[in-house]
C-alpha cells in the first residue's frame, strides 16, 4: 500500500450509503497515491476520506449514480438539511464486545495510525485491525469509530475548487450533531468565501480585459489616423 501510486476501482458498486460498499479509511496509508478512478460506481458524492491523501492529484468519477446533479441541486436548495441523522443498521456482535481486545483495536483505528506498516504491531493483530477497518468508519471530526450499527449523521460539503475542478461535493460522516456541525459550518464558511473571491477574480479579469481592448482600439484609431494623413498628402 506504500508504494501504491494509481488505484482502479471502476464498476464496484460503491455507494456513500453503507460501509461496506464504501472506499475504506484505510486509504489514506497510502502515500504516494496520485490517481484514484472512480468512475461507473454508485456515488452521490466523493467520499472525505480523499481528503486526508494530501498526495493525490487526480480523480476520477464520471458516470456515477446521480451523481453531482441531485447532490449539487441538494445543496444549494435544502440549506437547513446539509446534515442528516442515519439510523444505525443491523447489530454487529463482534463491534459490540467491550473486551480489552476490541478497545484496543477501536483505540488504534482511531489514531489513524498506518497498522500495516507499523513493525510493532504483530501480523495476526494486523490481520484482526484490518477486518475492523473494512467494517467501520471513523467520524470525520473525531475520529471516532462507527460501525454499521451505530447511528449517524451524514454531512455534504464542497470543495471549490478541489484538484481543479470547480464545486466538488464530498460526503462526511460525524457521530454526534455536535461533530457534523463543526464539520458542515466551516465549510460552508470556506466555500462561500471562496465563491466570494473567485467573483472578485473575475470581476478583475473582465475590467483588465475592457481596459486591453479599449487600448488596443485606441493604438488601432491612432494608426487610422495616421495613415489617412499621410494618404491626403
Amino acid at each position: 500500500m506504500c508504494k501504491l501510486e494509481r488505484l482502479y476501482l471502476t464498476h464496484n458498486l460503491l455507494t456513500n450509503r453503507t460501509t461496506r460498499r464504501s472506499i475504506p479509511f484505510t486509504i489514506s496509508f497510502c502515500r504516494r497515491l496520485v490517481e484514484v478512478y472512480l468512475d461507473n460506481n454508485q456515488l452521490d458524492a466523493l467520499p472525505c476520506i480523499l481528503l486526508r491523501v494530501p498526495s493525490l492529484e487526480r480523480v476520477h468519477r464520471h458516470g456515477n449514480h446521480n451523481y453531482f446533479k441531485n447532490t449539487f441541486m441538494f445543496y444549494h436548495t435544502d440549506i437547513q438539511d446539509r446534515i442528516l441523522m442515519m439510523p444505525g443498521m443491523n447489530l454487529n456482535k463482534m463491534f459490540l464486545r467491550k473486551d480489552l481486545k476490541n478497545l484496543a483495536a477501536g483505540a488504534v483505528l482511531s489514531s489513524r495510525v498506518d497498522f500495516y506498516n507499523n513493525p510493532t504491531v504483530p501480523p495476526g493483530v494486523k490481520e484482526y485491525l484490518s477486518l475492523k477497518a473494512n467494517n467501520a468508519e471513523l467520524c470525520d471530526q473525531c475520529s471516532r469509530v462507527l460501525t454499521s450499527s451505530s447511528p449517524s449523521y451524514r454531512v455534504f460539503t464542497f470543495k471549490n475548487p478541489y484538484l481543479g475542478n470547480t464545486c466538488v461535493p464530498f460526503q462526511h460522516t460525524a457521530c454526534t450533531l455536535l461533530c457534523a456541525e463543526d464539520i458542515e459550518i466551516p465549510a460552508r464558511r470556506e466555500q462561500m468565501n471562496s465563491a466570494r473571491q473567485q467573483d472578485l477574480e473575475y470581476e478583475q479579469y473582465m475590467q483588465q480585459s475592457m481596459q486591453d481592448m479599449h487600448q488596443e482600439r485606441g493604438i488601432l484609431g491612432s494608426r487610422s489616423d495616421t495613415l489617412r494623413s499621410k494618404t491626403s498628402r
